[in-house]
């Protein structure tokens, strides 16, 4: 009495695979998602990896090679350096240390001898660290050179860790008795 129909067989036949296709797309729309999901996930943490790369920006032993703003320092101090060469003053220019990049720990923001030292954590910054970041070499051949610092004759060179508010004097006077 309860036999079903070769119609009706068919019907639920045809139902259940239905439901089967439903679920196995379902299945597979889940699958899809998940590795999207994933494929998502490896990508922002590959570009929030590459920022931080960025944010270090040089090699990791040279603390005068990371990128810094404004923001968050723990140190913040300016010296002001003085260049003499044979009497005449020489110009320390603006934006040493800055790119449209970045903007070194060691930097100046104009040509008035303000050096900006900007670290995220307190520590000794020697003057030839500035010199480095300049890329300029702290020259003696062929040349007399006098340091001073507040007025004070200093023989620490690029060795001289500055404070802030230093006023930094250097003299070079060429030899005389070179020959040329």
């Amino acid at each position: 009495m309860d036999e079903l129909s070769s119609k009706e067989k068919y019907e639920l036949e045809r139902e259940e695979k239905r439901r089967e296709k439903e679920k196995s797309q379902r299945t597979c729309q889940t699958g899809r998602f998940a590795k999207q999901a994933v494929m998502a996930i490896v990508i922002l943490g590959a570009i929030g990896f590459g920022g931080w790369l960025l944010g270090r920006s040089g090699d990791s032993n040279d603390p005068t090679a990371i990128c810094v703003q404004h923001a968050r320092l723990a140190m913040h101090i300016h010296p002001r350096l003085e260049i003499r060469v044979n009497g005449e003053a020489q110009e320390i220019p603006a934006d040493i240390g800055v790119s449209p990049a970045c903007m070194r720990p060691i930097h100046t923001h104009d040509a008035s001898g303000t050096l900006h030292l900007e670290f995220p954590t307190v520590r000794d910054v020697a003057l030839g660290e500035f010199f480095r970041v300049w890329e300029k070499p702290f020259r003696r051949e062929q040349m007399t050179v006098k340091m001073f610092v507040n007025g004070v004759l200093n023989e620490e060179f690029e060795n001289y860790i500055m404070k802030d508010g230093d006023r930094i004097e250097i003299l070079y006077e060429e030899l005389q008795d070179q020959p040329l």
